[in-house]
């Protein structure tokens, strides 16, 4: 799997990166030979995975191109980053997931799930990031965008991600022993599942979802680090593109970390 990069750092704060890289993936064994229920609309009612071994590896030509910038002293103390990519991915014997089903004529059937094979699939996108910390204050902003296309008869290909926006604010408190912060992920519709065996037209919403967490390491107690996540706070019910199931709801972990 070779790759070659050239970086050129054009100033202090800005540096330009083209890469290109050969990557190479043998199908796991749970696309491979997956058997029994994907999951159930009903007692006796459920959609079967069927295995495929005879699965082929991808093979992957990637080319990306980014643009790092790393600012310091804008308002004081404080450091902004930024960074963006473009990308382009061809690949051969792309391994992507297909879900049929469910239909009733002429017998009712929950359908089935299995990997098939693409023989020429092209994944391209962006991804913007920037990352601000002043004092104890930080925010972390993040957006990112792909599309997936079979090149020879132009479907959509499956489990490519919706365009998703993440924000991330967080402040440290008592010297950072302690650290509050709240994350917000907005994705968008998935509209873009124009496949054949999408027979049912499945088009998946969008969501908003928000998180707390919080993070305690006692300067008394260096090795201890307790945190608190509430994940999905409002409760909110949604689906993530390409998947069958519900999300979870809203969620409490308490985890607690000794070092010795």
């Amino acid at each position: 799997s070779p790759s070659a990069a050239l970086t050129w750092q054009t100033t202090d704060w800005l540096s330009l990166t083209l890469r290109h890289d050969r990557a190479f993936r043998a199908p796991s064994s749970e696309e491979l030979y997956s058997s029994g229920s994907h999951f159930c609309m009903g007692p006796g009612f459920c959609n079967t995975f069927l295995p495929n071994p005879d699965l082929k590896a991808e093979q992957a030509a990637n080319t990306e191109f980014l643009v790092n910038m790393q600012f310091s002293e804008l308002a004081g103390d404080d450091v902004l980053s930024i960074n963006a990519s473009v990308f382009e991915n061809n690949v051969d014997d792309f391994i992507e997931q297909i879900v049929t089903g469910p239909s009733f004529s002429p017998f009712p059937s929950a359908g089935n799930t299995t990997w098939v094979n693409v023989d020429e699939a092209e994944i391209k996108g962006y991804e913007l990031a920037a990352d601000y910390q002043r004092g104890a204050f930080r925010m972390k902003l993040a957006y990112g965008s792909s599309r997936g296309e079979d090149k020879k008869t132009g479907d959509d290909l499956t489990d490519i991600p919706a365009d998703t926006l993440t924000a991330d604010l967080s402040y440290g408190f008592m010297q950072r022993q302690l650290t509050a912060g709240v994350r917000m992920i907005s994705a968008d519709d998935q509209n873009r599942t124009d496949y054949s065996e999408n027979d049912n037209g499945t088009r998946y919403d969008g969501y908003n979802v928000v998180d707390l967490y919080a993070s305690w390491e006692p300067a008394s107690m260096k090795a201890l680090k307790l945190d608190l996540t509430v994940n999905n706070v409002s409760d909110k019910h949604y689906r993530s593109a390409w998947s069958e199931l519900d999300e979870s709801g809203r969620e409490v972990i308490v985890s607690a970390k000794y070092a010795f």
